[in-house]
């Protein structure tokens, strides 16, 4: 590994690297065969930068990891990518999934946000506040075989969390597969406790799902003899023991799930009653855009 100081605080690499943040201003030089990695778990300090310079396209890898709490302190001056790579080649691979706090994942800095875990919403316990995932307009997120999930699936209500992801027309919000070779049910999609969020706050609205709908196995507990699979790429629940109205959901776009567009569990004792007939439109889709699973 090369480095040189190149001025106060300034860390230039030009060769394999893979470390922790520890300069304010760090930029890696990549040509072919060279990964380029840097660990930054807890954000950026005011002022500091990182530069991900890969000068050639056959660089090998370059990421930057962070956990979701170092999100906000990313913005577009303070990472660079350069401009050898791909759009898809620039990613923030992201620790942590577990979201105990109000956290936002930024839609301005052109990258690609890399989920290996599960990102689950949900606060620790019925005496903390109830936090919200907001995911700006333009953010791109793609999962390696997992999920999206707001509020407890134990259908506990106490345990609640909130997701605003709004886009616009211009600049919508990309839910995708993370295979370099996608197809439908790559990853489970998006898991909403209706009767665990707050339906004043959590709001989807222009956003694309993509290669969604993974079969978990086992099935919705409902009035016939055999368990229904709750297939689709958004997922809505109850807490089995009352009807539930559904979040806010408009110009949702679903793209080859493997199942529904929304699928949602419905009992004799609890179901859905929002219609979202008319909030998705969908291509490739295994089933319909909205189907209850469960009771007719």
């Amino acid at each position: 590994m090369g480095s040189s100081a190149g001025g106060a605080g300034v860390l230039r690499v030009e060769d394999n690297f893979v470390g922790p943040l520890e300069a304010r201003e760090v930029h890696l030089v990549g040509t072919a065969g060279t990964m380029l990695s840097l660990r930054n778990h807890d954000g950026l300090a005011a002022g500091a930068s990182v530069h991900l310079d890969a000068q050639d396209p056959d660089v090998i890898d370059v990421a930057m990891e962070a956990s979701l709490s170092g999100l906000a302190t990313l913005t577009p001056s303070s990472i660079d990518f350069g401009s050898a790579l791909s759009d898809d080649a620039r990613v923030v691979r992201v620790t942590s999934g577990a979201v105990e706090v109000d956290t936002t994942i930024p839609g301005d800095l052109g990258v690609t946000f890399l989920f290996r875990d599960d990102v689950v919403v949900q606060r620790p316990d019925a005496a903390s506040p109830i936090p919200t995932l907001t995911i700006e307009a333009g953010a791109e997120l793609a999962f390696d075989g997992t999920s999206l999930q707001i509020g407890s699936t134990a259908g506990l209500d106490d345990e609640g969390g909130n997701l605003v992801a709004v886009g616009t027309e211009a600049a919508p919000i990309r839910l995708r597969s993370a295979s370099e070779t996608p197809a439908a049910g790559d990853w489970q999609g998006v898991i909403l406790v209706a009767t665990a969020t707050e339906l004043e706050v959590t709001e989807l609205a222009h956003v694309v799902i993509e290669d969604a709908g993974r079969d978990l196995g086992g099935g919705v507990l409902h009035c016939e003899t055999t368990p229904t699979p709750l297939l689709g790429a958004i997922r809505l629940r109850g807490n089995g023991f009352e009807d539930y109205e559904g979040p806010r959901l408009s110009r949702i776009d679903i793209v080859r799930s493997a199942g529904d567009g929304v699928a949602f569990a419905c009992s004799s004792s609890s179901c859905l009653l929002t219609d979202y007939a008319a909030a998705l439109t969908g291509s490739e889709i295994a089933g319909v855009l909205v189907r209850s699973r469960g009771c007719p």
